[in-house]
């Protein structure tokens, strides 16, 4: 079994932070990170309208720092001076590789590895398990599953009884 410290299930904008945030607070972090973008289509619309009610000051100049200007369109809307969500993706991405985390990619997670009452890993496609000290679902929620919310983080926190 592959050891890390923090697996993060999800690679779409939160596990994507949650994964660079653990790694640069000096957590080993491994990301199963899914086709994320490929669910919005070409322009990533969808992306950008849902975002858009979620941004702050903080997180536009962060942003910002990854090489990701922004604009703000009708209605306090903010999107990528691109107009491209592939290109907050692809920050975001090179940010967590950056910070050190582990992308392991078209692996999606088939169950939580639990050993005397403890989330101990995942185990991805293919068999492979990963190990770690924990075990963050960032898989987003069942509501739009053109999108990739298939609803698989929820399947994964009931299988451990959540």
């Amino acid at each position: 079994m592959t050891e890390h410290r923090v697996i993060v299930v999800g690679g779409g904008a939160a596990g994507l932070m949650a994964a660079g945030q653990a790694a640069e607070l000096g957590a080993e972090t491994l990301l199963s990170l899914a086709e994320f973008i490929t669910h919005f289509g070409r322009n990533g619309r969808f992306l950008r309208q849902a975002f858009s009610g979620f941004f702050t000051a903080e997180l536009v100049a962060f942003l910002e720092e990854l090489g990701v200007p922004t604009v703000t369109g009708r209605g306090g809307r903010v999107f990528p001076s691109s107009n491209k969500a592939q290109d907050v993706v692809d920050a975001l991405v090179r940010w967590a590789g950056k910070c050190g985390v582990t992308l392991v990619t078209r692996s999606p997670v088939e169950r939580l590895v639990v050993e005397r009452g403890r989330v101990v890993g995942v185990e991805v496609s293919g068999g492979r398990v990963y190990g770690g000290g924990r075990v963050i679902i960032a898989t987003g929620g069942a509501s739009y599953p053109a999108t990739g919310s298939t609803g698989d983080g929820y399947r994964l926190a009931e299988s451990v009884s959540h």
